[in-house]
């Protein structure tokens, strides 16, 4: 099992930039003050809530290029998909 990366339109002068998992949305990276950050939908622990059933967690690492995170979240792929629950848009 890998994560696949897509590179969507740009809108506002900025490009997105997915991680998938299973042909499935699960993060992106953003790029802020020089480094690459990376970014993951994780289903939300409290379930009471009816607005969103998932939230944006942030991991700690960063990277100076693009490439360095892609590598780094398949590198982990293991840790990242044992301690997150990704969402997925399908249902539990």
């Amino acid at each position: 099992m890998r994560f696949t990366f897509k590179t969507t339109c740009e809108r506002w002068h900025e490009t997105s930039y997915e991680i998938k998992l299973r042909r499935k949305v699960v993060g992106g990276f953003t790029y802020s003050s020089g480094v690459w950050k990376i970014k993951f939908m994780v289903v939300k622990a409290d379930l009471n809530t009816t607005n969103c059933r998932w939230i944006w967690t942030t991991l700690r690492h960063s990277a100076k290029t693009l490439d360095e995170a892609k590598l780094f979240v398949n590198d982990n792929i293991t840790a990242i998909t044992s301690k997150l629950t990704l969402f997925t848009g399908e249902p539990s």
